[in-house]
């Protein structure tokens, strides 16, 4: 079985590097993840083909949607920051000043499919790493090959870059592990793309804490 204590204190450690970077190193960093999923590009579409059966065609044009995600997710770093906010309105408030910051949750479990074996990881674990959070990812028993490629190209960005080593970590576990990472209150937030069951089944475990689901099926 795979050490979810090892797992969870790593990713903890990563967060608290990755979590005071600067947006201009996170962006960076999503560029160059770009360029190595690039280079990838064909051998991963026919990964996706060999395991999952989709036609080939269609591989190939869910990585070119996973390179426009990256680079949609590097171009939102610049449209969120600080904020200030209107507050001279208020009875009292004249000379004050407001100011809204956002800060990444912490650590993100993200939970992904099968049919789309790298767009949908790719939805969410740019959007993660950009907002400076540390992941750890659960992809699809289906596709271990072309999860394992993926990730490679990640690892080759993440050295490149100088982030840190267990930013995102690979957890292939079984549901019942899966349901004990997103209970683990060090997991601060946790996104799923699956089926509805599923979905629901989280949801109920899950109350209170931030959780994205996509449905369908």
């Amino acid at each position: 079985m795979v050490d979810l204590e090892t797992i969870l204190t790593r990713a903890q450690g990563a967060f608290a590097i990755w979590g005071g970077t600067p947006r201009v190193a996170r962006r960076s960093l999503l560029m160059a993840w770009e360029g190595h999923l690039r280079g990838a590009a064909e051998e991963l579409a026919l990964l996706v083909t060999r395991e999952i059966g989709k036609p080939v065609t269609l591989a190939r044009g869910e990585i070119q949607r996973s390179l426009a995600t990256l680079q949609a997710a590097a171009e939102a770093m610049a449209t969120f920051g600080e904020e200030a906010v209107p507050y001279d309105l208020m009875a009292g408030a004249a000379g004050c000043r407001a100011t809204l910051r956002r800060r990444p949750r912490g650590v993100a479990l993200a939970i992904t499919p099968f049919n789309f074996p790298v767009n949908l990881v790719l939805h969410k674990l740019a959007p993660a790493l950009g907002a400076g959070c540390a992941v750890v990812w659960k992809p699809c028993p289906q596709a271990p090959l072309t999860s394992l490629l993926l990730l490679e190209t990640l690892h080759g960005a993440l050295l490149g870059e100088g982030a840190p080593e267990h930013l995102v970590q690979m957890a292939q576990v079984e549901p019942a592990q899966a349901e004990a990472l997103a209970l683990d209150p060090r997991v601060a937030a946790v996104s799923f793309t699956g089926s509805e069951r599923v979905g629901m089944r989280l949801r109920s475990l899950l109350p209170g804490k931030p959780l994205a689901l996509e449905l369908g099926g």
